[in-house]
């Protein structure tokens, strides 16, 4: 049955700035590939830890959050911790913690590296 090879798949959809589109749509046909084959690769070697796939995810993390700085005047907004079910606050998980810290450390050395360009 046609629907049992689909089982195993999972639709997502994206929007992209029409220009970005056009142009990867482009680049990837001279390469012979499609944006699917492309997206998935980049989840494959995300999920399996690739240095420069997950630098990658590091990196748009840090603008994400230097932006929301910078949109907030300089001012980190915390989201109000909710209770638990257990009416305690939700604590901080080792991977969380592990990751914040790796992100905070790869911007001070990028942020070392920028001085020193100068």
């Amino acid at each position: 049955m046609a629907f049992d090879s689909l089982a195993d798949r999972k639709d997502i959809h994206l929007k992209l700035d029409k220009h970005v589109f056009m142009a990867m749509k482009a680049s990837l046909f001279h390469y012979g590939l499609s944006m699917q084959e492309v997206f998935e690769e980049f989840a494959r070697l995300f999920i399996t830890e690739n240095t420069d796939a997950v630098k990658m995810v590091k990196l748009l993390t840090l603008g994400k959050m230097n932006k929301a700085i910078l949109d907030n005047g300089g001012v980190v907004k915390r989201r109000k911790r909710q209770p638990s079910k257990h009416g305690d606050y939700k604590q901080i998980s080792e991977l969380d913690h592990d990751t914040l810290y790796d992100l905070i450390n790869e911007a001070e050395c990028l942020e070392d590296k920028k001085v020193k360009d100068r």
